[in-house]
């Protein structure tokens, strides 16, 4: 039996808006988790990826290098603020988990950071409501339960949606759950980050 109806990544959704045309921008500054990811990922685009963000028309923000933070890319940063140029963000998450349990910085802190300098951004993936109605559309269902480890992304999003939720507890909140019972920790992290509670709370998928 097929386990699965359809898959939706928020690179996905980027990659289609480049490739129809609704992103108007073809020569892109990449910033990739690793060299090479931008080029890979945009194979069959009419697009070129740009050595200095002088020549770019755009940011690209698909990752960060492990190990890198804000500070690595403040300078980059402000040379595309000067240009005026747009960032598209294909991954806003603000931390992702490596093993171990170790949690590094993620894209979408850069993105935040642009666009609270007054940069014009345009986020892919959660907890933005544009993917949520794209696959949506795509299910044609009106009954859908989102699962996901973070309150800000995952849970926000489903409920912006109109979806139930299902917290997984052993994702990037398990360090907060190990401390104390799960009402307890649960209200806490939700009054700390003044997000939307799940509907659902479980220990892991299998």
């Amino acid at each position: 039996s097929t386990l699965f109806e359809t898959i939706m990544t928020s690179g996905e959704a980027l990659w289609t808006d480049i490739s129809s045309n609704i992103i108007n921008e073809k020569k892109f500054f990449p910033i990739e988790r690793d060299k090479g990811d931008a080029k890979l990922w945009a194979e069959s685009l009419d697009v070129s990826f740009e050595d200095t963000v002088h020549s770019a028309q755009a940011i690209l923000l698909m990752g960060l290098p492990d190990g890198d933070d804000l500070i690595n890319w403040t300078d980059i940063l402000e040379i595309a603020l000067d240009l005026n140029l747009p960032l598209y963000c294909s991954n806003p998450d603000l931390l992702s988990p490596r093993p171990g349990g170790k949690l590094i910085t993620a894209a979408g802190v850069l993105a935040h950071h642009y666009r609270e300098c007054g940069g014009r951004v345009v986020f892919y993936g959660k907890p933005h409501v544009e993917i949520f109605k794209k696959l949506q559309n795509i299910l044609n269902s009106k009954r859908i339960l989102m699962v996901g480890d973070s309150l800000d992304h995952d849970i926000l999003g489903g409920f912006s949606a109109g979806w139930d939720t299902l917290l997984v507890k052993c994702g990037i909140h398990a360090p907060e759950f190990v401390r104390n019972n799960d009402t307890i920790t649960l209200k806490k992290i939700i009054n700390l980050k003044k997000c939307k509670p799940p509907t659902y709370l479980i220990e892991s998928v299998k």
